[in-house]
């Protein structure tokens, strides 16, 4: 048997898009960089980076809360925000701290102090750092602040109008959800790794096997995706899950090879060159998942 491995190096520099532990969606899917044009299911992106609040701990998919996990399918509902005066005086605090996040002679709605926001992403950043400061575990999932102060319960909050402006009282809380939403544990949420084609070109015009057939003529490119899926077959977020993956292939003798996907790391290409079988597998966040295929002529 033949082994390849392909890892991916550690990205821990690499930001989320406004996203972290609990709650995020996934973001939107990019096509493969090569020129297969076969209609067929979108392939897993590969999570980007992006100008985000750094995570320290107390937040972030890729940092730890001193309290430890919380649980992702955490039922949510709006009762009354315990921690809402808590959020507004943070804000408060930053503005004094760093007053050119702010501009106060622009306000929304007829409140002076729903100040214009300059710097989105130094606003959330500050108002978790001030949260965690007072000892707090803060996350920020897409636009909403996770605040939790014990895993009994974690509240929402969503601090920026759609203007750009501070969001004020009782309209800035969401919800509260008990247990605690977050941080996540990905092997937690992470059910299975499917790995599959999603497309197939042959260059010489024939026209390619269908994806789930696990057939790749030679002469054919193949690609394949690797993607991670919780127990009701959901893809699960890149926020969740990281941008981390190993790639394995495995053959008796030279049946195929595997390129990198420039635009994804959950993404290979593939090339037949002998009749035989080989397996494809991906590992994410220790969940493995394999798939087998016949090159034929």
């Amino acid at each position: 048997m033949t082994y390849s491995s392909f890892r991916r190096p550690s990205a821990a520099l690499v930001l989320l898009l406004l996203t972290a532990c609990g709650g995020g969606g996934s973001s939107s899917p990019s096509a493969p960089s090569n020129p297969i044009t076969n209609t067929t299911p979108t392939p897993t992106p590969a999570p980007t980076a992006t100008a985000t609040p750094t995570p320290v701990p107390g937040g972030g998919a890729t940092a730890s809360c001193a309290l430890g996990y919380g649980v992702w399918d955490a039922p949510c509902s709006r009762n009354a925000g315990q921690f809402l005066t808590d959020v507004m005086a943070a804000i408060d605090q930053l503005q004094k701290e760093k007053p050119t996040l702010f501009d106060t002679t622009q306000v929304a709605g007829g409140n002076a102090e729903q100040w214009r926001v300059t710097d989105a992403a130094g606003y959330y950043e500050g108002v978790l750092g001030i949260l965690r400061r007072n000892g707090f575990c803060a996350s920020l999932s897409g636009t909403m602040i996770q605040v939790k102060n014990s895993n009994s319960f974690s509240e929402d909050f969503d601090i920026l109008l759609s203007s750009g402006h501070v969001r004020r009282g009782d309209a800035a809380y969401r919800n509260t959800c008990q247990p605690a939403s977050f941080p996540i544990d990905p092997t937690e949420m992470i059910a299975r790794v499917r790995v599959g084609f999603f497309e197939i070109r042959c260059l010489d015009g024939r026209t390619p096997p269908r994806n789930g057939e696990n057939t790749l003529p030679i002469g054919c490119l193949g690609t394949v995706t690797a993607s991670p899926k919780d127990k009701d077959e959901h893809d699960v977020p890149a926020s969740v899950h990281g941008p981390d993956i190993e790639w394995e292939l495995v053959q008796d003798g030279f049946i195929a090879d595997i390129e990198n996907d420039p635009v994804s790391t959950f993404n290979k290409f593939v090339s037949a060159h002998n009749p035989g079988t080989f397996e494809l597998c991906a590992t994410v966040q220790t969940i493995r998942g394999c798939m087998r295929a016949t090159v034929t002529q």
